[in-house]
């Protein structure tokens, strides 16, 4: 997995994505999730170099954060790019109950050489 991405939780949901066909609607469970992640980058070619935070927002809900933030990487061809998504974290009892994660999917697309509408 990409370096930073250590946790000692052992319950991770994420929610339904408004994305396009192929990817899945909910990953339950660090193992999961962590073997997507693993599986995707691997076979668009893509590495992971870091996490950029932009900027961290309370919410109403003590126990829910949300994150600004942008992944950093290279593709195939060696070019860099940056993927922005935001996160939203609750935790209960000490442990991530729920992660939501919206990605920019036209990032995502012009990181692996494609374009999408």
């Amino acid at each position: 997995p990409p370096a930073g991405t250590r946790t000692r939780r052992r319950r991770i949901r994420s929610p339904p994505r408004s994305a396009g066909p192929g990817l899945p609607g909910r990953l339950q469970g660090r193992d999961e999730i962590v073997d997507w992640i693993v599986s995707g980058w691997r076979s668009y070619g893509l590495r992971y170099r870091r996490y950029r935070d932009r900027a961290v927002h309370d919410t109403a809900d003590r126990n829910t954060i949300v994150v600004e933030q942008e992944v950093i990487g290279t593709n195939s061809a060696d070019v860099e790019f940056v993927l922005p998504n935001v996160i939203v974290l609750s935790v209960q009892n000490g442990q991530i109950a729920e992660l939501r994660d919206y990605a920019d999917l036209r990032a995502a697309a012009a990181a692996i050489g494609r374009d999408i509408a």
